[in-house]
């Protein structure tokens, strides 16, 4: 240990000796900051690659944040223009047609007056929602998703319940004279059924409204 000094002080002589050589010197200040610059442009050069990627990272969540609400939003206005259609082309019509009907006791018919007469539904009218209903999961308002399941579920309920009642109205109708007790057990049936298509039109229009208020502001915050 006791020759170090003596050590450091040939390798400070030599380099001082490279240094001040006219031969050596220029080349080795040449080297030495050809090195440091080489460092700090890796680092630098590094610094940057990592500000990219982070860069490139954030710009992809921004492009699948915006691909998502896209989706969902197409999703959500094919739903609304579905409820849409439905009110108009099937459940306004059937309203209306019950006002006609108003019955004289509360959801009951005259005796002598004939059942409702209905059309079977033969196609599927949700298409739309239940070929969206794994979207459902991706809407970010957990009260807007409620409701729209709910006020679908009453659409299900309001058109089996008209497929019901087309079937048996078709079998009273070919019900012969002097059927009795059949036929009137198919009529008390059958006005049952009216009592509750009134009663599910009713809960459809107090929540149809909101939804689609719902959809809208959920598209449009």
């Amino acid at each position: 240990m006791e020759h170090m000094p003596h050590a450091l002080k040939h390798l400070e002589h030599f380099l001082n000796s490279l240094l001040s050589s006219k031969e050596y010197g220029p080349a080795l200040i040449t080297a030495v900051a050809a090195l440091i610059g080489a460092l700090i442009g890796g680092r630098m050069t590094s610094r940057s690659a990592l500000r990219a990627q982070k860069q490139a990272a954030a710009d992809q969540r921004q492009r699948n944040e915006e691909a998502e609400r896209r989706t969902v939003g197409g999703a959500l206005r094919a739903i609304a223009a579905e409820l849409r259609v439905l009110t108009e082309d099937t459940f306004d019509p059937l309203k209306k047609k019950l006002k006609r009907r108003e019955p004289l006791q509360e959801y009951r018919l005259p005796s002598n007056r004939p059942p409702l007469e209905m059309t079977r539904t033969e196609q599927n009218r949700i298409t739309v929602f239940q070929s969206n209903a794994h979207m459902l999961g991706r809407i970010n308002d957990d009260y807007l998703r409620k409701q729209i399941i709910r006020v679908y579920g009453l659409i299900a309920v309001l058109i089996d319940q008209l497929n019901e009642m087309s079937q048996d109205y078709k079998r009273w109708r070919s019900l012969p004279s002097g059927s009795g007790d059949q036929s009137s057990e198919l009529l008390d049936k059958l006005r049952d059924m009216e009592g509750g298509l009134r009663n599910g039109l009713k809960d459809l229009q107090n929540d149809l409204g909101p939804v689609l208020d719902g959809i809208d502001k959920y598209l449009n915050p």
